[in-house]
């Protein structure tokens, strides 16, 4: 898993974290047209001109030189699967249950509080929200003024725009790969799209027809969309489990930017738009509602080589049993958040242990 070593590498790491991403590729080469097609796939790191260090860039792109797959019926067997790993190890799931506090003495944190008004008590506390969540609920004296001002302003990655389209049986021939679609300068300038020339780049990505072989089922697309673009509806809120209607202008605002969406695919895949059987769309209001930060944040705190060590979280917290993990921590993605958890479980399990089970897994693959 990635050659993960032990030992003291900071100083290492530090070399390049403090490397820039545009800035590695212009000294490869001048042909603005070259460095544009090698961080063509930017769109997977939320990519920032004279901003996104280069590791972010080297881990996700060397994620799909090492080996790119595709699951099979969709990535969430992945949630399924760990589900039943946590209940046969005794553990228990509670959907739709919000921690609203986390409680604590001098001595560290004792309980966590939820909506429902459920206690549930423990000797550690491992937090996946976003670090300014985490803070906002928990008024423990360890953590300084100074720590909790830096924090509460650190930027995040800008949020997003999405479309899912199930297609008409048998109309599109299944690509396996993804596509990113750019118009020009898109690659490093849709991250700030001017409103009036969004979008400037999408992710297109397709999902195989198991009964119709060699046809793509549905359809995906992705693309940057800032927060402030639903400013009108900014107070809502609307997830499965706390249904509420938005209005008639935020379905005119989806149903417009849609539409936009759509003309840019239609320029690369003319045929698509007439192939589209019904679909959905998300803003950065559904990201924020259903992934609980404060601006449907894509990717978490947002990286900078310019200031390697601010923008760096470790899993350990000045309070003695709360640790973080997930997305905002080291790196996001499957990958990041994968790495992440290692380093979070290292905190309890000698990381000698787990990389040796690591490594003993991998050879009887």
């Amino acid at each position: 898993m990635y050659n993960l070593r032990t030992g003291e590498g900071m100083q290492e790491k530090l070399g390049i974290m403090e490397m820039d991403t545009l800035g590695f590729l212009e000294q490869l080469t001048a042909n603005r047209r070259l460095q544009e097609v090698l961080a063509g796939n930017n769109f997977l790191y939320a990519g920032e001109a004279n901003k996104t260090p280069f590791y972010v860039h080297a881990l996700v792109v060397n994620s799909y030189l090492e080996s790119a797959w595709k699951m099979k019926d969709g990535g969430s067997q992945i949630t399924r699967h760990l589900v039943k790993l946590i209940r046969a190890q005794g553990g228990e799931l509670f959907n739709h249950t919000e921690v609203v506090k986390l409680e604590g003495n001098e001595e560290g944190l004792t309980a966590a509080l939820t909506s429902k008004g459920q206690r549930f008590s423990g000797r550690s506390f491992i937090s996946n929200l976003h670090p300014k969540h985490t803070l906002r609920i928990t008024d423990s004296p360890f953590f300084r003024t100074a720590y909790r001002s830096r924090i509460a302003k650190l930027e995040n990655t800008v949020s997003s725009f999405s479309i899912h389209a199930v297609l008409k049986p048998g109309t599109v021939p299944y690509p396996n790969h993804n596509y990113y679609l750019h118009k020009k300068d898109g690659v490093w300038s849709a991250v700030h799209a001017d409103p009036l020339l969004w979008p400037l780049s999408v992710g297109v990505f397709f999902t195989k027809d198991r009964k119709n072989p060699g046809f793509a089922e549905s359809m995906s697309l992705l693309t940057y969309m800032s927060e402030t673009a639903c400013r009108p509806w900014k107070e809502s809120f609307n997830t499965d489990s706390r249904p509420s209607d938005r209005g008639q202008g935020y379905e005119a605002f989806k149903a417009t930017h849609s539409a936009q969406l759509l003309e840019l695919v239609a320029q690369r895949f003319p045929e698509l738009p007439a192939a589209i059987q019904s679909y959905t769309s998300a803003t950065p209001l559904s990201f924020r509602d259903y992934i609980g930060t404060e601006d449907g944040s894509l990717y978490g705190i947002a990286k900078d080589y310019r200031n390697p060590m601010g923008t760096y979280l470790p899993t350990r917290t000045k309070v003695p049993n709360l640790f973080l993990t997930g997305q905002n921590i080291l790196l996001h993605g499957i990958l990041g958040v994968t790495i992440t958890a290692l380093t979070t479980c290292a905190e309890f399990i000698p990381v000698e242990t787990l990389l040796e089970k690591i490594k003993l897994a991998n050879e009887n693959e």
